[in-house]
């Protein structure tokens, strides 16, 4: 299994799915560290490196100014509320923190930019509306973390990562269009986005962080990866710990065929849930044909489903069956609980 940024996998498949992943703005405290070191070899190397350096300030405040840098090849505009963001040449960056908490800004328009760098946009509340471009390779850590107002996102197609905690408390956010060119949504990248209805996660996607989606009250309806027949350039297998934990009105849940990961209470706590089908590929260890371990459905997946009372298993999966709504291994022509349906009561005896 792949490692991710910020997380750290047991892939041992006798032990239990255990992942550590940092709180969604962990950078915060790295970063000072790393400035700290890098001072300190800058002391070392003697000062007259410095008029070398082309160094863009931060800016200062929760006010912008009219116009001016904000970072690497970026230069800024602000007039009567929207900010427009310009870059030259293919690396144009905006720096960490530059725009941190500036409540004045209402709307965020992007021109030519590869990186939107850490917490960039961090606590602008006022901020409505925003535009990424395709230009956008990532969208780092916490880039609009409780951006509490932002009701109109457009993601283009072109954006491969959207970073850790990159829209995390962005609770007026109602539609989310993620563009088939997204590879990588990773751990807390809209945790306790409460306003969002629907999400078509396409078949682009090859990994959903830990904490991903936690939190999303108000999240009715899941696609996850749907190839609707067309297996060509498939990718999407892995569904992280807690991704979708305490989504309380999730009852509409589509798994693609491809899915080979369900982690530890990835779907903790979905308590309208009432019915899940497993995909074609998915087991409850997965196995490459080298021999390496690869991911599986995890005990507790679904902990806390209280409505959840049947499990079915895709046509043409070999490894998994139903019976009467419980899910079961197929091993060596032999068959062993796997899971249990939480929303059920009473006592039930395994054929």
């Amino acid at each position: 299994m792949k490692r991710k940024t910020g997380e750290i996998v047991n892939n041992n498949p006798a032990s239990k799915y255990i992942t550590i992943a940092s709180s969604k703005c962990m950078m915060t405290t790295l970063s000072k560290y790393i400035s700290i070191i890098m001072m300190s070899l800058f002391l070392i190397m003697g000062l007259a490196v410095l008029p070398q350096m082309r160094i863009v300030a931060h800016a200062q405040g929760t006010t912008t100014d009219a116009s001016g840098e904000c970072g690497e090849n970026a230069t800024y505009a602000f007039d009567n509320g929207v900010l427009t963001i310009t870059g030259t040449g293919s690396s144009a960056t905006i720096a960490e923190d530059f725009f941190k908490e500036h409540t004045d800004i209402k709307e965020v328009v992007i021109e030519n930019i590869y990186s939107i760098r850490y917490r960039a946009f961090m606590g602008c509340t006022g901020i409505t509306k925003v535009i990424i471009p395709g230009t956008v390779y990532d969208i780092k850590t916490c880039a609009f973390d409780g951006c509490t107002s932002l009701s109109d996102l457009t993601i283009e197609n072109g954006v491969d990562t959207i970073g850790p905690g990159a829209f995390s408390g962005c609770t007026s956010l109602v539609d989310l269009n993620i563009p088939e060119s997204v590879t990588m949504i990773q751990s807390e990248a809209f945790d306790g986005c409460t306003g969002l209805k629907e999400l078509v996660i396409p078949k682009s996607v090859e990994y959903i962080g830990n904490f991903a989606f936690r939190g999303c009250t108000g999240l009715e309806k899941v696609v996850i990866g749907d190839t609707a027949g067309d297996t060509a350039n498939y990718r999407a297998d892995e569904i992280g710990i807690s991704a979708f934990e305490g989504c309380t009105s999730l009852k509409d849940l589509t798994l693609g065929e491809n899915i080979k990961t369900i982690a530890f209470e990835a779907f903790k706590d979905c308590t309208s849930l009432t019915s899940v089908t497993m995909p074609k590929n998915i087991a409850q260890v997965w196995i490459d044909d080298t021999g390496i371990y690869q991911g599986g459905i995890y005990a507790g997946a679904f902990n806390g489903c209280t409505k959840l009372k049947n499990y079915y298993v895709a046509s043409g999966n070999n490894k998994l069956t139903s019976i009467d709504g419980v899910l079961f291994t197929k091993i060596g022509g032999k068959q062993k609980l796997l899971l249990y349906p939480p929303g059920r009561s009473g006592e039930y005896t395994v054929p």
